[in-house]
């Protein structure tokens, strides 16, 4: 399964909860289809709206709460960073 999230100009708390919410639902989908399923998202963050003070608070956001819902059952690995400010994230 192959996800695209694009979160050009969204808040931190708006990212840190819709990302939580969609952990969960894929939580759910892997208890259904096991191993059988591969998920892989890419997150897209855009140029410069994801920053503040040149940091890339969305990317941390992201990446946070992917390790912390890692007892979920999610093993995350960052596969590939790009220069336009996204990345993809296999579960």
């Amino acid at each position: 399964m192959y996800l695209f999230i694009d979160l050009h100009g969204k808040r931190a708390k708006e990212v840190r909860s819709c990302f939580i919410n969609l952990l969960k639902i894929l939580y759910i989908l892997k208890i259904v289809f096991g191993d059988s399923l591969s998920i892989d998202m890419e997150v897209v963050f855009g140029r410069g709206l994801h920053s503040e003070n040149n940091k890339p608070i969305l990317k941390y956001v992201v990446l946070r709460q992917a390790q912390k819902y890692k007892y979920l059952g999610y093993q995350y690995k960052l596969n590939k960073k790009t220069a336009n400010g996204s990345m993809i994230i296999t579960f």
